[in-house]
């Protein structure tokens, strides 16, 4: 269950619990809150494609994959990431705006 209840207190939680880049957040806001296309580094990660995740991340992007997995995996809906099915239905279906229909 996340700690969050919109997106401004995901945000805001983002950049203080989690180690992750400034240059990730717009990415992984945008997937998750409107499904929208995320980086091949990102895409890696939400699909849980370990070895892609490495091979496409930057060297700040591997630094902190840790955080960044243990950030999707506690904070995302189980439905947003754990397979490439998932991420296209995610994507389709318009993030938790689409879901919840917001």
């Amino acid at each position: 269950m996340p700690s969050w209840r919109n997106q401004a207190e995901f945000r805001e939680q983002l950049l203080k619990e989690y180690d992750i880049p400034q240059t990730l957040h717009e990415g992984i806001e945008g997937y998750l809150f409107s499904g929208s296309v995320a980086g091949e580094f990102l895409t890696a990660v939400f699909c849980n494609d370990l070895i892609g995740s490495f091979g496409k991340a930057d060297l700040r992007s591997r630094r902190a994959m840790y955080e960044i997995c243990r950030m999707v995996y506690s904070e995302f809906p189980a439905e947003a990431h754990g397979s490439l099915s998932k991420v296209y239905k995610w994507r389709k279906q318009g993030g938790l705006e689409g879901r919840d229909g917001g």
